[in-house]
């Protein structure tokens, strides 16, 4: 997006965003994952356990690393 014009013009546009700039980059894939969590559907609920189960599995074994670096 170009701004043009006067400088209240530009001001208008930046008060008018409503999310953070860094935020809008990110935005397509959030308001996605955000549909795909408030749908209630039995699918749903099993894509979002098996994600949450992966992110589990991924924590524990960075910890476990972590922990096992003080062994040597």
């Amino acid at each position: 997006m170009t701004l043009r014009g006067n400088s209240s013009t530009i001001i208008t546009k930046v008060e008018a965003v409503v999310r953070p700039y860094h935020f809008l980059d990110f935005d397509r894939y959030i308001q996605q994952s955000k549909t795909k969590h408030n749908d209630s559907s039995k699918y749903t609920m099993n894509a979002v356990s098996n994600e949450l189960q992966d992110a589990t599995r991924i924590m524990i074994t960075d910890i476990e690393d972590i922990i096992h670096r003080g062994e040597y």
